[in-house]
């Protein structure tokens, strides 16, 4: 029996981001011969990378369509195009809002199983005018109102993330799981990080995340600086890429505190980064779950997560909540922290169902019950 076709379409090329490892955890967790993963990639560049390269390399195919934003006729178009072409069993969108387009031209080429899911709890809106943010956000509607049409399956990382895109719509919550064992604190690799970024014996405040408006970093380098941490010589380091990157460092030498910062790319040892921290913080005003602080705490860090963080990524005593985004408060919570020895979370992240091969197994279970479903329809 050949293994069910399934088309993952992503919301753009590929990064080091969220959405990116959770998909990647299902590709080394589902049974390839009972899923066959292809995808689908919105982009203008249609160069092959080193990831693109793997996947094919692995028997994945990798088709390219034009981005909506840059030409909705091309787009809609293409999509059409390649469902008439390819045969796939299921389509799985992992671009949140804008999946409505998707799923409508999977249903109309009859691909029975159209699976929507939610990774966010948000979206961030053009800063531009009130036209412009209008019509933004009438397509977003017009996506949404697609996507309860079309969709056969909605899953989502979060209730809060289900509950944002869904609404009142039955949803199923399938946990982003990790690779609990590679985030689990490891000494040696702490040296070699904070040998690598100069670290030395200062207590190291960490966040991980894509440098965008919505994961606040403005905020919390303008609260490090008014700790008393800070004071004393604790370093920031910031870890990830994106349009902030510079307006970020410009905020550091405002506040006087460029020598304590530490930037880096995006990066694939996130692993490793988190053994080297002390203290490790997430500012997001939206996040769909907050994958990066379930990885702080597997890996034994204090964590101050803002209210934008869903309740279900604080699985361990090492979690703080934080009420609002006043630099002031987030000062304090950082100072509050007490530092202890660290030791291993395994137990208490897989308890909580965060382990990556258990969320692959339950996203098989709903595939097979999706494809029973569609066959006895």
């Amino acid at each position: 029996m050949n293994p069910c076709r399934i088309a993952y379409f992503m919301g753009g090329r590929f990064a080091n981001g969220g959405t990116e490892a959770v998909v990647f955890n299902y590709l080394r967790h589902l049974d390839p011969d009972q899923f066959k993963i292809d995808f689908i990639i919105p982009s203008l560049d249609r160069s092959e990378d080193s990831v693109i390269s793997d996947l094919r390399s692995k028997g994945h195919y990798v088709f390219f369509v034009p981005p909506r934003g840059k030409n909705p006729f091309a787009y809609k178009k293409e999509l059409d195009e390649l469902f008439k072409k390819e045969t796939f069993d299921a389509v799985h969108t992992h671009c949140d809002a804008s999946a409505g387009p998707v799923l409508e031209a999977a249903a109309k080429r009859g691909v029975k199983v159209r699976v929507a899911h939610s990774h966010s709890t948000g979206v961030q809106m053009p800063h531009t005018g009130l036209i412009t943010k209008t019509l933004h956000q009438a397509v977003l509607d017009k996506s949404i109102a697609e996507l309860e049409r079309y969709s056969t399956l909605r899953v989502a990382c979060s209730r809060a993330a289900g509950e944002w895109l869904f609404g009142d719509l039955r949803f199923e919550v399938v946990l982003n799981g990790i690779d609990i064992d590679k985030f689990t604190f490891d000494p040696e690799k702490r040296a070699a990080v904070r040998g690598e970024l100069g670290l030395g014996d200062s207590v190291t405040v960490m966040t991980v995340g894509r440098l965008s408006p919505e994961k606040e970093q403005r905020l919390l380098i303008r609260a490090f600086a008014r700790t008393r941490l800070c004071a004393e010589g604790a370093k920031l380091v910031i870890v990830g890429g994106g349009p902030l990157r510079e307006e970020l460092r410009n905020i550091a030498a405002q506040e006087g505190i460029y020598a304590n910062m530490v930037f880096t790319d995006s990066r694939t040892d996130v692993d490793a980064l988190l053994s080297g921290a002390d203290i490790f913080c997430l500012t997001s005003r939206f996040e769909g779950l907050g994958l990066s602080a379930v990885e702080a705490q597997c890996a034994g860090l204090p964590c101050i997560v803002s209210e934008g963080v869903p309740l279900e990524a604080c699985v361990t005593h090492l979690a703080s909540p934080v009420q609002g985004f006043d630099p002031d408060v987030w000062a304090r919570a950082m100072d509050a922290v007490y530092l202890t020895e660290r030791r291993p979370y395994r137990t208490e992240l897989k308890r909580a169902g965060y382990d990556a091969a258990d969320c692959a197994r339950r996203m098989a279970e709903l595939y097979r019950r999706a494809f029973t479903e569609a066959r006895l329809g």
